[in-house]
C-alpha cells in the first residue's frame, strides 16, 4: 500500500500506470462517510500492466477519477 494513493492518468478511457492497466478483478465497493461529510464512495480493482506489475487501483465514483492504492508481490 502506498502512503498516499497516486492520480492514474486515463488515455482511452482506460487508466494507466507505465502503460494501459488491464482490469482483472472487480474486488469491492467502499461507500462510506455519508453521515459525517467525509463522503468516499470507490469501486477497487486487481490490474496488471504490459510489464506484468500487478497493482492495486481504484475509481472514486464521483469524481471518475482514477488512483493507485498499491502493488501486489
Amino acid at each position: 500500500m502506498l502512503p498516499k494513493p497516486q492520480s492514474l492518468p486515463v488515455r482511452r478511457g482506460r487508466p494507466c500506470y507505465r502503460g494501459e492497466l488491464r482490469l482483472q478483478v472487480f474486488s469491492q465497493r467502499i461507500e462510506s462517510g455519508w453521515w459525517d461529510d467525509a463522503d468516499v464512495a470507490r469501486d477497487y480493482y486487481r490490474a496488471s500492466n504490459p510489464a506484468g506489475q500487478q497493482l492495486w487501483i481504484y475509481r472514486d465514483r464521483r469524481s471518475g477519477k482514477w488512483f493507485l492504492q498499491g502493488f501486489f508481490d
